[in-house]
């Protein structure tokens, strides 16, 4: 059986990165508490759009496309949020008993066999970006599904300025106000359904 690469052999491979950069890389990750890709990418060593292409070309997964892709809420009903988060897979496609995933890290096979008994499917894993996994999120689930759209809803909530608005209205109304609010988030209606 052959070994599977590491992703620094698939980086010098690709041409993206030497050896040295490599050892100094995977030392300065270590140090930092980084993974290499993110150390790479936080650095501006290299792009997530480079490794995502170098692995997908050295290991031959494909790339993910959404316009191959319809995307659509109804996607939402195959896996639950948390798991999606849990192993950064996200459904794309479901046709009969094959599931389509798009994935940050679609090498992880402990993973992909979680999200086939989960689903009781046969999973065929992309890779995307986390840009692409977040935008997915966000198409699926609603806008304040995924982690940045948590924090961004915690902030805006931050930022209404509820003493103006006590001021001019009964204390009743603000409260029936904001428990509306808070049944039409979609994580709301989400867990609520559960």
């Amino acid at each position: 059986m052959a070994k599977r690469k590491r992703l620094g052999e698939m980086l010098i491979d690709a041409g993206l990165i030497d050896t040295i950069q490599l050892e100094k890389a995977l030392s300065d990750a270590r140090k930092s508490g980084f993974k290499l890709g993110q150390y790479l990418i936080k650095k501006g060593i290299i792009t997530e759009t480079a490794i995502v292409d170098a692995i997908s070309e050295q290991v031959n997964i494909k790339k993910f496309n959404p316009i191959d892709y319809s995307i659509g809420p109804e996607l939402s009903k195959i896996m639950d949020i948390e798991t999606v988060n849990r192993f950064q897979a996200i459904p794309v496609e479901k046709k009969g008993s094959l599931l389509t995933i798009a994935m940050v890290d679609p090498l992880d096979i402990i993973a992909v066999d979680h999200i086939e008994i989960l689903t009781d499917a046969e999973v065929i894993a992309v890779i995307c970006t986390e840009q692409n996994f977040n935008d997915l999120i966000s198409s699926i689930f609603g806008a304040y599904a995924g982690k940045d759209g948590v924090m961004q809803q915690i902030q805006e909530i931050e930022e209404m300025d509820v003493v103006e608005e006590k001021d001019s209205f009964p204390e009743q109304v603000i409260e029936s106000t904001l428990q509306n609010m808070a049944e039409e988030a979609p994580v709301i209606r989400l867990v609520n359904s559960i």
